[in-house]
C-alpha cells in the first residue's frame, strides 16, 4: 500500500484545524490570553501566502504563543488508564498535534 503524503496547502489547513480545536480544549484550562494570541495567529496563516515571510511569521507567532503561555505543560503525556478520556488527554493530543504541524513547515 502506497503512502500518500499531504501536500502543503493541506497540511495548512490541518495546522488552522488542529490550532482550533486546541482552542477549544484551552477554553476548559481558562487559558484566554493563549486562546487570544492563536486566534490571530490563524488569522495571519489565511491571510499570508504559502512560504512568504509573513507566513514563517505566522508559525512563529505560534512557537512563540507556546513559550509565553507556557503551554508546552499540555505536551506531556498524561499519567493515567488507558480507558479514561477527559480534558487532560484531550489537551495533550491537541496540543502535540498543533506541534507536529508545526515541525512539518519546519519550526
Amino acid at each position: 500500500m502506497p503512502v500518500v503524503k499531504r501536500s502543503k496547502e493541506s497540511s495548512v489547513s490541518g495546522l488552522v484545524t488542529a490550532i482550533e480545536k486546541f482552542m477549544e480544549a484551552l477554553e476548559t484550562q481558562g487559558e484566554n490570553d493563549a486562546i487570544k494570541d492563536l486566534q490571530k495567529a490563524i488569522e495571519m496563516v489565511k491571510s499570508a501566502a504559502l512560504g512568504s515571510p509573513e507566513f514563517l511569521s505566522a508559525l512563529k507567532h505560534i512557537q512563540s504563543a507556546y513559550e509565553e503561555h507556557e503551554l508546552d505543560a499540555y505536551t506531556f503525556e498524561p499519567k493515567s488508564r488507558e480507558d479514561e478520556w477527559g480534558p487532560t488527554q484531550v489537551l495533550y493530543v491537541t496540543s502535540t498535534q498543533v506541534l507536529s504541524m508545526l515541525k512539518r513547515f519546519g519550526v
